[in-house]
């Protein structure tokens, strides 16, 4: 049992290690495209349409896919002071986390059927707006494992 939560701990550690370099890539890419933005306006009176809502987007998804990385490093917000020693009242907080990421991903599926029938895609990037709204799913999915992997690991600390 130990060697399946080392594993999948591996798995994970790996996966956000991945996780921060598009975090990275999609905070630079959302900064380049305001200042070009904001330039191209500025001095030359033309605007980027899409500017806006590409950032918009490239911040949602890297704040929850920088929320899975969050989870699996222990760096979401605690009440330390509740639960510092005590080591069950840890796991079962990680556990409480797992089962409201768990329900939020099962709401996203939920959601996501609710719109894909409508085939909408955003108005200036033209993407359809399930893929965009598809990182509910993947994050709190992933945060679920985490926060569960966390909980459940036979590791004292968690």
């Amino acid at each position: 049992m130990r060697h399946a939560f080392e594993c999948l701990d591996g798995w994970l550690d790996r996966l956000c290690r991945w996780l921060e370099q598009v975090c990275a890539v999609l905070l630079a890419l959302a900064c380049l495209v305001l200042l070009v933005e904001i330039v191209l306006r500025a001095l030359f009176g033309h605007a980027l349409l899409w500017a806006n809502e590409f950032a918009r987007y490239a911040v949602m998804w890297m704040v929850m896919l920088g929320s899975v990385v969050l989870a699996q490093r222990g760096g979401h917000i605690t009440i330390s002071v509740l639960t510092e020693g005590r080591v069950w009242l840890q796991r079962l907080s990680q556990l409480i986390a797992a089962g409201l990421c768990a329900w939020l991903a099962v709401v996203s599926v939920r959601f996501l059927l609710l719109i894909a029938p409508f085939e909408q895609v955003t108005p200036t990037l033209a993407l359809p707006t399930v893929l965009i709204y598809s990182v509910f799913l993947l994050a709190f999915a992933l945060m679920a494992v985490c926060f569960a992997g966390r909980a459940l690991s036979p590791a004292k600390e968690v």
